[in-house]
């Protein structure tokens, strides 16, 4: 083989390569743009339920209202609250 022949095909082997690598970055490029848009989709739509849940709250203002509603929901008064301690020791420090 000539080294013009060999030249032609390691550059050919090369663009080949190259155009895959291209290929897949295009690939992983718009599946990206599509979880991104999921995802702005999924924040809409949480962003709508907060406004929702926010005009709910001011209805339920009143004490009297938001007891009702707790138990509607079968919430429980809160008897005891223990607390964590954790030993400065076990802490990171700098």
């Amino acid at each position: 083989m000539s080294k013009l022949l060999k030249f032609f095909i390691i550059t050919i082997g090369f663009t080949i390569v190259l155009l895959g690598l291209y290929i897949f970055q295009v690939f992983l490029y718009n599946s990206h743009l599509k979880n991104l848009a999921n995802l702005q989709k999924t924040i809409d739509k949480l962003s709508q339920e907060n406004k929702t849940l926010k005009l709910h709250i001011t209805s339920y203002n009143n004490l009297s209202n938001i007891s009702t509603l707790a138990e509607m929901l079968n919430f429980e008064k809160i008897s005891q609250v223990n607390y964590l301690k954790i030993p400065k020791r076990n802490l990171a420090a700098k």
